[in-house]
């Protein structure tokens, strides 16, 4: 596994905090470093954290990941700093939530843009919900605009790794389909409709 920022990279500048985190600056950019355990490193959790995040586009609106440091005898992501920023969870109970639906709307579409990206790119959100979108204000030439992060890409699940188990997508319950290597979806979705009928 590639480490992106070695012990000697003079643009990662980071400190301990006391919530078990490095805090500091990736060339003027806030940064925070979250461990890496010696278990996911292990099982590959660490290579699939990096595998997600290098398929993504730079224009998507996800979490923002710099790569893999090496501080302190251990391995970090390097992951945008959005410790200040708010959930929409938490924009709705604290009452601040944009009320205007045409920013509402904006921000449902910047999301479905990302997530329909994600798809495009076998990566599946394992959990979308209102505490893991943060809403962040930007300035821009009409004013204030809202930016919605969606964050926990870590949670995400690839596609092909799905499709390589033994259980069927479809909603009905306790309904398991052997998924074979080399077949797609829809032809096992067809299939299943077919025995359905």
């Amino acid at each position: 596994m590639k480490i992106n920022f070695p012990n000697d990279d003079r643009r990662l500048k980071v400190e301990q905090d006391g919530e078990g985190f490095l805090n500091g600056t990736l060339d003027n950019m806030k940064v925070i470093c979250q461990p890496i355990n010696t278990s996911e490193m292990k099982y590959g959790k660490a290579a699939r954290i990096a595998y997600i995040y290098s398929m993504l586009a730079g224009n998507t609106l996800v979490h923002g990941y710099h790569g893999l440091a090496e501080r302190n005898d251990r391995v970090w992501a390097v992951m945008d700093d959005l410790r200040d920023s708010k959930s929409i969870h938490s924009l709705i109970k604290d009452g601040v939530l944009p009320t205007d639906p045409k920013v509402r709307l904006m921000v449902a579409y910047d999301l479905s843009k990302t997530v329909a990206y994600l798809h495009s790119v076998q990566i599946l959100i394992k959990n979308l919900s209102d505490k893991n979108v943060l809403l962040v204000q930007e300035e821009v030439e009409e004013g204030t605009a809202w930016k919605p992060i969606l964050t926990d890409l870590d949670q995400a699940r690839l596609v092909s790794r799905l499709l390589e188990c033994h259980y069927d997508c479809s909603p009905r319950p306790y309904s398991f389909l052997k998924i074979l290597p080399g077949r797609d979806m829809m032809s096992v979705l067809r299939h299943q409709k077919s025995n359905d009928s």
